[in-house]
């Protein structure tokens, strides 16, 4: 069987050589590949020897040609699934080409959603099924985002019976119940839609993210119009939905929830840890494509070398902590403008309302004079002085309501330069710490541009003569 292992070659070359003494062939692919030999027939991944973007990359590669996964770090682990494989999950066919005498050789099939199916209803995984699923023993969600879509145009289980085989699986892991039970519906709506529905929702949200129009289908679909007011369902919806998507993260948080509800934004912090206990994967701008329509640049295969760089987890870690603080100062920035803006709207509003009272009070002056002139008839007089007096009053509490909104919004804007200032500091101190994070071997130079560039810095490479 020819094998393609996903980890840094270092810590995989004893399982290589093990497995090539059962008479496999092995693959040493890198810990973040970014192509593959046309050839393998499983595919094994090492998360513990891993970049998350490699393991990604391996997974969609492995699903787009219905290569079996073996995600296990441990060289008996690996051997178990592999010789474990569920022979009611395993399709054997052989391919022939006509007028060609040589057949080329066996492929195999193995229906991971059939399996995983079977495992959550019966409640028996086998270690086929363990395997797939060891990749979420700390993601609840994106494990209940794996377990359900097995289920697609099949009837689903009620969310008890994934809560329990989650446990099973992981007994020392907490489901996170609420996040838990928002996801579970979350894929229920999606999954029970028709993929016609769904790809409409999916298509709208990528052109309202790329800055071509409204963030939802016209006319507005009930399942979209249902998720007004509700953060959490909203922010699980659309995790699920987009889960194999890139779009901005400042799409989902500022304004597609600002458009849905006429003016409300997303709580950051909710996003954050939705966010992470989905593993949904976004960044501040999406990769760059070759068109509209295109599917994301590739790339380029690393240049092997030793060059040092900055670990990968730390680098990874502080990044996210930079960009989540950038994201709440750019949302406290944007209710600042606001405010300020309403502060000047009121200021004008308070200015015509002081003109007005100046002119009833001028007229006040005028009636009540009039009314001492002796005349036939006062009554006209009377009713003009009594609806005068009225307006004032009318007049003088609607400024008395500006003038305390005034005050309660001059307060606000100040809270919220104070809060930016501070959210500032931190970025600062994180900026230090991304300059100064510890060295160690074994990436290389493009992830190390890569991160530079998405920090925003600007490097230029200069060569001997």
């Amino acid at each position: 069987m020819i094998i393609g292992i996903v980890s840094k070659p270092d810590h995989a070359k004893n399982h290589a050589a093990a497995l090539e003494a059962d008479g496999h062939t092995i693959h040493l692919l890198g810990s973040s590949p970014v192509d593959f030999p046309q050839d393998i027939e499983v595919m094994v991944l090492r998360h513990l020897s891993s970049s998350h973007g490699g393991l990604e990359r391996a997974r969609n590669h492995a699903k787009a040609r219905r290569i079996p996964l073996v995600a296990e770090n441990g060289l008996s682990g690996i051997r178990m699934a592999i010789n474990a494989m569920n022979s009611k999950h395993i399709h054997e066919f052989t391919m022939e080409t006509p007028n060609i005498e040589i057949q080329k050789p066996m492929q195999v099939e193995v229906d991971e959603a059939s399996a995983i199916a079977d495992a959550v209803l019966s409640g028996k995984p086998n270690s086929f099924v363990k395997q797939l699923l060891s990749p979420y023993s700390k993601l609840p969600a994106r494990f209940l985002y794996r377990c359900m879509n097995a289920f697609e145009g099949k009837a689903i289980p009620n969310q008890e019976k994934f809560a329990d085989f989650f446990k099973k699986l992981n007994p020392n892991e907490d489901i996170q119940g609420p996040i838990f039970s928002a996801f579970y519906s979350a894929g229920f709506r999606v999954i029970n839609l028709k993929p016609a529905e769904r790809a409409v929702i999916r298509e709208a949200f990528l052109n309202g993210d790329a800055g071509k129009g409204s963030f939802f289908p016209s006319p507005m679909l009930p399942i979209v119009d249902s998720l007004n007011g509700r953060t959490n369902a909203f922010l699980a919806f659309y995790m699920w939905l987009l889960a194999e998507d890139r779009p901005k993260r400042s799409s989902i948080v500022l304004y597609a929830y600002n458009e849905l509800t006429g003016g409300k934004q997303a709580d950051p912090r909710a996003f954050a840890k939705y966010r992470d206990a989905f593993g949904f994967e976004m960044t501040m701008a999406r990769e760059s494509k070759k068109s509209e329509g295109d599917t994301p640049i590739v790339e380029p295969k690393p240049v092997e070398s030793k060059p040092v760089v900055k670990d990968e987890a730390v680098e990874g870690k502080i990044l996210k902590t930079v960009q989540d603080e950038i994201l709440d100062i750019s949302i406290r920035l944007e209710e600042a403008v606001n405010v300020t803006k309403r502060v000047d709207v009121l200021d004008k509003g308070l200015a015509s309302a002081n003109a007005s009272i100046t002119r009833f009070e001028s007229l006040l002056r005028d009636l009540s004079q009039a009314k001492q002139v002796p005349t036939n008839d006062n009554t006209f007089f009377d009713e003009r002085f009594k609806k005068a007096g009225q307006e004032y009053q009318n007049i003088k509490d609607w400024v008395s309501t500006i003038q305390n909104e005034q005050r309660h919004t001059q307060s606000m804007v100040s809270n919220l330069q104070s809060d930016v200032i501070k959210l500032a500091e931190q970025v600062m101190v994180l900026v230090e710490q991304v300059k100064n994070r510890p060295v160690v071997e074994g990436a290389n130079v493009e992830s190390a541009l890569r991160t530079l560039k998405a920090l925003g810095a600007t490097v230029t490479i200069t060569l001997p003569a």
